[in-house]
């Protein structure tokens, strides 16, 4: 499912009286408010401030009336699998480094064995060992540069998920690369896909 084939919106009338909730919706709305409430006043006291209730009371309306939680089902997956995938990547990264330095730890002992005048020695390890400091750097400098590609990959996901989610019109979602944003969109997510969890339970 691609996240295009979600509604650009929540409520489509262009009527107020039909966005209003019947009762049985204001009730579940309620529930949902009091359980994000719940889940609030566990956090850290400064990131409670970043959350006011007026923020928490829109998104309960808005998880009555939307698509919001398959929204965030469809995101958790493919959030999962991108995981997966990155993390499987960066362990055949880790490997190949790692045949890397064995092999040279072969080819170095192999060097030194294959020597006859033992007063060549001293500046064959010289050279064997400039060489091991060369490959130790450049595996070090790969490693940085493909863990900086995997954080990019997962700052990409946020960025998609912020879209997504501010194009649903899914409250306290819009694109933004401010951490403590970011941190409170992703405790709103955690808090509905926890209401969800509940649901199904």
């Amino acid at each position: 499912m691609s996240f295009s084939s979600f509604p650009t919106g929540l409520n489509h009338s262009p009527s107020g009286e039909e966005n209003q909730p019947s009762p049985s919706h204001q009730k579940q709305i309620y529930a949902y408010l009091e359980q994000l409430q719940d889940e609030v006043r566990a956090l850290p006291g400064q990131v409670q401030q970043r959350i006011p209730n007026e923020l928490l009371s829109s998104l309960s309306t808005c998880l009555v009336q939307g698509q919001v939680f398959e929204i965030i089902q469809m995101l958790h997956e493919v959030q999962s699998e991108t995981e997966k995938q990155l993390f499987q990547r960066r362990l055949r990264h880790i490997r190949q480094a790692q045949d890397e330095k064995r092999q040279f730890h072969a080819y170095y002992q192999d060097s030194i064995c294959r020597v006859t005048d033992e007063a060549l020695i001293p500046d064959l390890t010289l050279q064997l060992d400039r060489e091991k400091a060369q490959l130790e750097a450049r595996l070090e400098r790969e490693m940085r540069l493909f863990d900086c590609d995997i954080v990019q990959a997962m700052d990409q996901k946020v960025l998609d998920q912020q879209m997504t989610l501010e194009k649903a019109g899914v409250p306290g979602f819009y694109v933004t690369n401010n951490p403590k944003d970011i941190q409170v969109q992703m405790y709103l997510i955690q808090f509905m896909a926890r209401l969800k969890h509940t649901e199904e339970a």
